[in-house]
């Protein structure tokens, strides 16, 4: 008989309570992405499943650790209203 595998995933009663998220330092795209999703228990999780994409790229796309791609970016402003440019940095003069 093979052995089952047990989930790592805590059950939904177990997940962090703690202080809202600071997004004070957060800029551009992600900037706009924290605003839109609030800091409500729960909310980046929801976010992330309304957008197509895992938590885990959620949290990297707020604070700058990662771009979208062209496909994400299209995801997000369809679920956001975020413009795609929003992700682009700022032209050089």
């Amino acid at each position: 008989m093979p052995k089952t595998r047990r989930s790592s995933r805590k059950p939904p009663s177990a997940t962090r309570r703690g202080p809202a998220p600071d997004y004070s330092s957060v800029q551009g795209g992600g900037a706009l992405l924290a605003e839109a999703i609030g800091d409500a228990p729960g909310a980046q999780r929801a976010a992330a499943e309304k957008i197509g994409i895992t938590p885990q790229l959620l949290n990297h796309l707020i604070h700058g650790r990662k771009g979208p791609g062209v496909g994400t970016a299209i995801k997000i402003r369809d679920a956001f209203d975020i413009p795609i440019d929003a992700w682009c940095p700022p032209a050089e003069d």
